[in-house]
């Protein structure tokens, strides 16, 4: 089945990022498939089965959707983000995780180019 997954996702068409509100808004859908030979970072000289473990590597889903906002305004810029993640181990279950990221920030342009220059 990891087999057939795997050759779907490579054969898939790559596509451009989905952008609303003239590229202001982007809204985006991931999926990764990781496997780590080593999750809970023992020595080399630990066997896994002393400590309980059948063994210490595994392979590990993350689905992640969220949006991020770019939107300059005048001379300020508004950024906010989500981000939506949900990590599924196949062996170590314990470790799995559901978690939200938010961001939100507003500034004022460091250095604004173009801008009209009047003298009296």
């Amino acid at each position: 089945m990891g087999a057939a997954i795997v050759a779907a996702g490579l054969l898939m068409p790559v596509t451009k990022a989905f952008a609303l509100w003239d590229d202001k808004l982007k809204l985006f859908v991931e999926e990764k498939i990781t496997h780590d030979d080593n999750v809970f970072r023992l020595s080399k000289n630990v066997d896994p089965a002393t400590i309980g473990l059948p063994s210490s590597g595994d392979t590990y889903r993350t689905t992640s959707l969220g949006f991020n906002l770019d939107a300059p305004v005048s001379r300020q810029r508004f950024q906010a983000g989500l981000t939506w993640n949900n990590t599924r181990y196949n062996q170590f279950t314990g470790l799995d995780l559901t978690g939200i990221y938010r961001n939100l920030r507003a500034g004022f342009f460091r250095e604004h180019s173009g801008q009209d220059s009047r003298s009296t």
